[in-house]
Parts: C-alpha cells; structure tokens; sequence
C-alpha cells in the first residue's frame, strides 16, 4: 500500500473560519484521488488519499498525485499556516498506514513535501531524496525531467532541397503536376517530416485539416489506417455537402465502422463487408473532398508510412482512387521509407526526402552537447569523475548519432539521465535498439509497460477502448500526459489526446526493460478483451479466441473432471467465436493452422452447410461427433454435436430424424446456458415442424427462436429465425405478421452486414407486395434486390429478382417488359413458368402450355438443402418449399407448373380431361388447408370447365371450392384494407371474386 497524507495545520479552525479555502482544500483531496485513482480518506486534520498496489501504476500514480498536490497547495500557501504531504510505503491497509503516517508527521521539520524510509525505497527512481532519517524531504521527480536539453530541437529539413519539394507540394496542390500520387521516399521519419514542413509553408496553421491515415506500428488491421477516419464523429456541416440519395447511403453504411472498431484481430471479412468498407470510405473521403474545396484548401489525403500499410488498405487506396475520387478533386500524398508494391496508381511522382545532412545531424549534436555540458557543470554536488564520464558521453554523441536525427534524440536523452545516476554510464550502444532499451532502464517501469499496452492496442481496440483499457491497467488520464510528452520528447509516439506508435521497435524494446518481459500487461489487456466480449462490446471471432485463450484459458487453468465450469465456459467462448465466424467470414487468412479444440470442425462444417455442400459437411460433421466422444471431452462440444448431425438430417430431407435429434440437444443446451446455441435448437425444431407440415408449430418454435437470440442481440439467429418465421407467415397467410417479421430479419441482417440475407429480405417483402396485387411495387422492389446484389456480388439472388421482376411485369399488364426480362433465362424452370403466365394472358394457350411442359422438364430438385443456406433455384425455396412438406421427393415449384400446364394444355385442347389432374392437387388432406394456391388449383378447374362447357365436374361447385379456399387463405388478414388489397388488386384472386359475385357467392 502507497499513501499520501496530507497535513494542513489549524483546519479544523479553517474549515469554521474560511469556508471557501477549507473547500478548495477538500476539492484538492477529491480531485487528487478521481484524477490518479486513489480512496479518498476526509479527516479532522488532514486528508489521505490511498494507493492500491493491485491496480497498475501504483508509484508512478502515487508520486504524480503529490507532485500535484504539492503545486495545487502551493499556490493556497498564503491563506495557510503552512502544510506538509508524506508519502508513505507499508505492507498495511490504508488506515494502518494513515496512523503510522500521522505518527511521523512529528518528525517533520518544516513545510513541503517528504516521505518515509519505506517509500524512499519504494519509489526510487520515482523521487529523489535527501539523506535523513525516517522522514525525508523529497527533492525532485527524476522520471519527471525534460529528456533532452533545454533549448533543443531536431535537425529539420532545410536548403535547396527543401524549398524544391515544397514547389513540388504546391504544384500538386494546384493541379500542375497532372500526377495521381505524390510519394516522398527517405528513410526514418524524414519524409513526414519533408511533408510536415511543405504543408506548413504553403498552408500555415490550415494543415491541420487535411486528412491523415496513419500505418500502424504493430498489429496492422486490414483496414487499420482508414479505421480512424472512418470511425470519426461526422462533422455537422457535412450533411450539407451531401444529396439525398448520398445521405441515405451513408447513414445506411455509418455501421461498418463501428464494426471495425469491435471486431479485435479480424483480419478476414466477407465480401459484402469489404464492399460496405470501401463504400463508406468512398462517401467519406468524398465529403472531406467537398468540405476542403469549400475552404478554398485542397482536398490532400497524406498516407503516413505507406511502405507499412496492410495490403487490404493499399489495395482500397487503390480502388479509390482511380474509381471515382479523382472527380471530388482528391490529391494523395504519402510517406515512405521505400516504394511500396502493388499500389498500382497511375503515373506516380516520386521525390526523394532525404534526412538533414551529415554536418546538419553534427552541428545540432555539437549543441546539444555543449547545452548538456552546462547543464552538468551547474550541478555542483557532481564530482570530477562522474563529470570525465559525462564529458566523454557528450564527446561521443556525434559519432553515436551516425547522421540520424532520432538516434541523435535517444543519444542526447540517454546522457542526460544516465547523469543523474549513481551507476556509471553503460558501453556505447551497438544499435538503435540497444539505445532505446538504455534510454528506457532510466524510466520507471511504468514507462515501458504504456509502450507495450500502446502497441496491444494499436488497430486492435479503438479510441474509447483504448482508453478503457489504459485506465484498467493503472493509466489514470492524470498521469498519461507526462507519459504522452516524454514519449513524444523521445519521437517514440505522435503527440494528441490518444497518440500512435512512431517506431515499430519501442514495444519490442520495452519488454527488453520489464523483469517479466510485460507478461503483467499483457494479462491486464486479456482480461480487459474478456470484460468488453462479456459486454458484448467486441465481436467474438477465432482470431480473438487465438489470442485470449493461451493467457486465459491455459491447459493449467482448465481442469478436467469434476470440475467442468472454467471448460464449459471455454467452450461457450469458443463457440461464440466460431457462430461470429460463419457470420462475418472467416476471421483468418487461409491457411491458418486448424484450431486444436473440442469443438474445432464446427466452423468448417457451418461452412460447408451454408454452401450446401454435403460431402464436405459430413467429413467435418463426422470429426466434430469424433471429438466429442474422446475422453474429457466436455458436455457442450457432445451437444453441439447432436445439434450439428440434427442440421444434417435437416438437410438431407429428413424432418423426423433431425428433430428427434434437436429436442435432447436443446435440453442439454439450455441446462448448460448456452443461449445462443439453444436458440438454434428452437430454430432447427422450427423448421422440421414445417418440413412435416406443421406449420404453425414451426412456427411458434421459430418465435421461441427469435426471442430467446434478439435477448442476446445475436443477429445471426435473429435474422435466420426471424426470415423463417416470415416465410411460415407467409404460408399461413398472415402477410402482415410476415412482412413485420420480414423487416425484423432484414434490420439483423443489414447490422450483420450480410448482404445476402438482406436480399433475401427485401426479395420476400417483394413477394407480399406481389401477393396484395401491388405489381409495381413488387417490380420496384425486385430491381432493387437486382441491384443491390449486383453490387455485393450476389449473381444468383440478382438472376432470381430479375426473373420475378419480369413476372410482376407480366401481373401487370406489361407482356413485353416482362418477355424482355423471362427470355433472358430461358434455361430456367421458374422463367419459363412466367413466362408461360405471360403467355396465357396475351391469350397464347398453345404456346403458354408448350412452355408450362418445357418448365416442367427443366426443374431441379436439391438433395442436400441445409437450415442455412440461401438456395435461390426459384422464389418458393426458402418459403413455400420449406413449409409445406415439399422435400427431396416433391417441389413445390414442380406442383405449381404441373398445375399451370395441365390448366394450360387444357385450354390449348378444349378438353376436360385434365381437370382431373388439377383437382387430385387440391385433395391431398395434408395440403388441402394451407396450400397457399389451392384457391388458383379450383379456378384453374373452374376456367376450363365454364371454356369448354363440360366436364366430369360441376363447374359452380368448384367455383365454390376455389372461393372457399380464397376465404381461407385471407382468413388471416385481419386489417380490413389489407384483405380488399389481397383480394381486389391480386389478378387471380380479382377473377376469382368477380365470377363468385356473378354466381351470388358474396
């Protein structure tokens, strides 16, 4: 434990006599204690803050607080009666050490500030002291001292050389050049610096605007530099610069940011993401272009040590640029240690950025020499042997620095603390490196654990993260600007509120310093990634659970046996990584070596389901069952298991099998807790009650599904059981419930960033709109289905919307609209249909039935068919197929087209012979209830009969039949205005009621 007790004599008569100094005194204490994590202890006649030594930073933190204080109390001094702070050290709680703090504060001579023998020890290197007995009189802040001389600054650029690269920036800036990118080449920071200096020049203080994306130091992201700028608040006056149509599109892509942000280690997307990515760039870097021209400044885009962007950014850089961004008049300038490969941008000017000249780097190391020589020689307690070593230090600084202006910086800083010291100064460093290591050993430790927690968190947690975890780990934000500007000082980090890594090494050389080599660190920031997944404030991914587990799901920490709990919830984790996976895309480059865990081959068999793809779903099904029985393994990976062969007897066309696997799953799952995975189970339960035609059992399941996924805000299971339950509705009729649980699937789906499911969604509401008759609308929607998957890549749901899009066409009255569109897929059991509907309206009979035959023989049907997957062979299949029963032994598509061809042959041949065939559809008792077309199987009859008027049926008898059927399948449209649409707009269903009001049937 670390104390500080702070006596102010007389303030019990202070606190009666001057209320308004007895409050800054408490304001002191307080704010002391909020701004460097301390408990605050409000006494009679004193005040004592506490340091818990569990919690990082204690000493630094500690020592920061009395140094604040003391300054805070200094400037009360003449209103007081004098005061006195101590810092004190015990191995006590904080009263015990507050009691033996007041004890000594008796020994105290004089005002200021002190400690006792126990923090003496325990803040060397912090404080410096003079020699005394228990209580002492600090004497300054070592780690606290400027690292370089007074009065220094770093060689900067300068001469001809300069002067022609800030011609070279200006006519850039003004179009001159006729260049795409200007590219200044130098080694180190040099050509920042060149780009730094030539923007000022040329802009002033207005270089502050332009637009930075920064590399990386450690860990690059793919989309790393550009992760800042998109992640940034949108200035108000942005949304002026933007039309309509952009402002919508923007608003709409704004979410993928936040998920770069949440989503630690990710290296792999999917393809809609990476798309919305370079969208939302696209429409950032356009408005920063249009604000900038406003002010009259070029719209600069400057790339900070290009050489080290991932290549993910290099190539979104790329893409940018020449697709579109040269429009918005944007002018890219970079920084590189050398050309970087594959950027591919045409006509690129290089310029050469050279660092100060060799005499520039001595002259500045000659003066810094002789300001350190004079700070030496104005400390009069040094003797002459400690002066002849630091005289040689300061004679060696030149040929130490070798022309290099930051080797220069760490020369200079390493001589000037090293002469403070008691230890004789250290051998000439042979590399950089080793400088940087010397120069840090003159730090606390607490200094080489913030690079190392910098260089955790760089393009891994964002700004807010970041700032959480440095608070988690004792980085109170009272003492990280002292850290900030030392670093800085040293050109190890950019200067800001939150400062990135300059030097790629400095981590690496921190843990060089640490006794532990930052192990302690490391587990704080393990920890903190458990707290913010547990908060569901980052996505779970593989990549994250590589990183995680060997810290804090080690072999050791994990027992076997009987206690399962650390396991099971190891398993939960794993879990939640690999179903964010199969969400998001892999999260991992390819060919990154199999994870060594239970429940390791879900991940591919999810994989292998969702592409519908059997022989590689049962291989890694069959390895998954493989390790759930191994010895030890734990309940959880047995019940994913059973879950897992649950989907694939789903998939093969076996309801029966899977469900009788799903339901012992659930129960195991749910006494487990594993919510997302028992949602899951409800789903799968769904959907093989509706594969055996038990639609609204599935349905009710499907709900259960959803309310037990949307509790976790698991979008993956949210919008699958939601986009089932909307296909149940729509089969059962209820089109509003369908189309609210449409909108539900497609807002999951849109936060998942799925654009394949997004489709699906608005290609459903597509299909309500064409049900209610709104022909228009459903083509409207269907074109935007078309486009949107275009755009993402998705060619089959953009084949299956156009196909419909010429259907609504058709519905419409719009015959040859809808042939342009039908004939295009003429190998296409679903657009030969339409187009045999088309057909039949323009009154063709013979040609609509060779069609309906030709359909017929071009169907498909699927034998594999997982949960899963987005099967886009026609309209039906993800509806209507899964719903009725319709499996591998019977489409549903086939059954419609049967229908419409024997309907059409019949017409074509004036016989009655195929009303039969029409009819047997309709008596199957399994199907006679719910079939959503059985209403059109009883006029298709009705038709043919009243054309040819005879028949082995009665024709007003199935006229009544078909209008039955109608009322029943409107039976659940309880919004009156809904019905009239369903019943007056749809063109069946208006020939239908207008011949059952001829017969007096309403």
């Amino acid at each position: 434990m670390i104390g500080i007790f702070i006596k102010i004599p007389f303030h019990a008569q202070i606190r009666r006599a001057d209320r308004e100094l007895a409050a800054a005194l408490v304001a002191a204490a307080t704010e002391a204690a909020a701004i460097y994590g301390a408990r605050a202890m409000s006494l009679d006649e004193s005040f004592f803050l506490g340091f818990d030594e569990t919690l990082g930073c204690a000493a630094l933190r500690a020592a920061e607080a009395a140094r604040w204080l003391d300054a805070r109390l200094e400037r009360l001094a003449g209103r007081l009666h004098g005061f006195n702070i101590i810092i004190g050290a015990h191995p006590l709680n904080a009263e015990e050490l507050h009691r033996s703090l007041k004890r000594s504060w008796h020994e105290v001579r004089g005002d200021g500030l002190f400690a006792n023998r126990e923090a003496a020890t325990a803040l060397t290197g912090y404080l410096e002291f003079d020699e005394g007995a228990d209580i002492r009189p600090v004497r300054r802040f070592c780690y606290a001292m400027p690292a370089l001389p007074a009065g220094y600054s770093d060689p900067a650029p300068a001469g001809p050389a300069l002067e022609r690269f800030i011609d070279e920036v200006g006519r850039h800036g003004i179009g001159e050049t006729g260049t795409s990118l200007l590219l200044a080449i130098g080694p180190g920071d040099s050509p920042e610096r060149h780009l730094d200096a030539a923007l000022r020049v040329l802009y002033g203080e207005e270089s502050v605007a332009f637009q930075r994306l920064r590399a990386a130091a450690n860990t690059p992201a793919p989309f790393g530099p550009f992760l800042t700028a998109l992640a940034a608040p949108l200035p108000a006056t942005f949304a002026a610069l933007l039309s309509a149509p952009e402002k919508a599109m923007f608003e709409e892509l704004t979410p993928v940011a936040d998920f770069l942000a949440a989503s630690p280690y990710r290296v792999g997307y999917s393809a809609a993401i990476r798309t919305r990515v370079k969208l939302l760039a696209a429409t950032r870097l356009k408005l920063y272009a249009r604000s900038l021209r406003a002010r009259g400044l070029p719209a600069f885009l400057i790339l900070e040590g290009l050489e080290r962007f991932p290549q993910e950014s290099v190539e979104l850089v790329r893409e940018l640029s020449v697709e579109g961004l040269g429009d918005e008049s944007l002018i890219v300038l970079a920084a590189a240690e050398r050309p970087p490969l594959g950027l591919g941008l045409s006509r690129p000017r290089i310029l050469a950025a050279p660092p100060p000249a060799p005499s520039v780097v001595a002259d500045a190391a000659r003066r810094g020499a002789e300001a350190l020589a004079s700070e030496f020689m104005s400390e009069r307690t040094r003797d002459s042997a400690d002066l002849r070593d630091a005289g040689e230090w300061v004679r060696g600084l030149a040929s130490l620095a070798e022309g290099d202006p930051y080797r220069l910086r760490l020369a200079l800083a390493l001589a000037k603390r090293r002469s403070g010291m008691e230890t004789p100064f250290p051998h000439a460093p042979q590399s950089t490196e080793e400088l940087l290591v010397l120069v840090l050993e003159t730090y606390p430790p607490e200094y080489a654990e913030l690079l190392i927690a910098l260089g955790l968190a760089e393009d891994v947690l964002d700004d807010a993260r970041t700032e959480e975890f440095l608070s988690s780990a004792g980085f109170m934000p009272g003492i990280r600007p002292l850290l900030y500007d030392a670093f800085a000082e040293l050109g190890l980090l950019t200067r800001g509120a939150l400062p990135r890594l300059r030097r790629p090494e400095a981590p690496a050389c921190a843990r060089k310093v640490l006794a532990d080599e930052g192990a302690a660190i490391e587990r704080v920031f393990v920890e903190h990634l458990v707290t913010l997944h547990a908060a569901r404030r980052i996505l779970p991914s593989v990549a994250l659970y590589r990183h995680i587990t060997p810290k804090r799901y080690a072999p050791e920490s994990v027992p076997q046996g009987a206690q399962d709990a650390p396991r099971i919830e190891h398993s939960r984790f794993l879990l939640d990584c690999i179903v964010a996976d199969a969400l998001y895309g892999p999260s991992e480059p390819s060919g990154a070596q199999a994870l060594d865990a239970g429940l390791a081959e879900l991940g591919p068999f999810l994989k292998a389901s969702s592409a519908a793809d059997a022989e590689e779903a049962a291989a890694h099904l069959a390895a998954l069952e493989a390790k759930s029985l191994e010895p030890g393994a734990d309940p959880l990976t047995a019940a994913v298991a059973a879950l897992a062969r649950a989907e694939d007897e789903y998939a093969r066309g076996r309801p029966l099998a899977a469900a009788s696997l799903a339901k012992p799953a659930l129960i195991g799952l749910h006494g487990l807790a594993a919510a997302r995975a028992e949602a899951r189970a409800h789903r799968l339960l769904g959907l093989a009650a509706l594969a055996q035609t038990q639609v609204q059992e599935g349905a009710d399941y499907l709900a259960n599904a959803y309310d037990i996924a949307s509790g976790l805000s698991d979008p993956y299971e949210c919008f699958q059981a939601a986009f089932a339950d909307a296909g149940a509705e729509l089969v059962l009729g209820d089109l509003r419930r369908s189309e609210q649980r449409a909108h539900q699937a497609q807002d999951w789906a849109r936060r998942a960033f799925r654009a394949d499911w997004e489709a699906a969604c608005d290609f459903l509401l597509g299909r309500l709109d064409f049900e209610l008759g709104d022909y228009e609308k459903a083509a409207e929607r269907f074109g935007a289905v078309r486009a949107a998957a275009r755009i993402y890549g998705e060619t089959e749901a953009a084949r299956r919307a156009e196909i419909w899009a010429g259907r609504a066409s058709a519905y419409r009255g719009a015959s040859h609209e809808a042939r342009e569109l039908l004939m295009r897929h003429s190998g296409d059991a679903e657009a030969l249909f339409f187009l045999a509907e088309c057909t039949h309206w323009e009154g063709n009979f013979s040609e609509a039935a060779d069609l309906a035959v030709r359909a017929l023989s071009a169907c498909r049907e699927r034998s594999y068919f997982p949960a899963e997957a987005l099967v886009w062979d026609s309209g039906f299949a993800a509806f209507e197929a899964r719903a009725l029963g319709f499996g591998r032994s019977r489409s549903y598509l086939a059954d419609q087209i049967a229908a419409f061809a024997a309907f059409a042959q019949a017409r074509a041949k004036g016989s009655a012979e195929f009303v039969l065939d029409i009819a047997a559809k309709t008596r199957e008792e399994r199907l006679a209830l719910i079939h959503p077309e059985a209403h059109r199987y009883h006029f298709y009859c009705y038709l043919v009969l009243v054309a040819i008027g005879s028949g082995p049926l009665d024709p007003d008898t199935v006229l009544s039949k078909a209008f039955k059927a109608l009322q029943t399948r409107s039976a659940r449209l309880e919004d009156a205005a809904l019905k009239d649409k369903f019943l007056e707009q749809n063109r069946w269903n208006r020939e239908l009621v207008a011949a059952a009001r001829q017969k007096k049937l309403l």
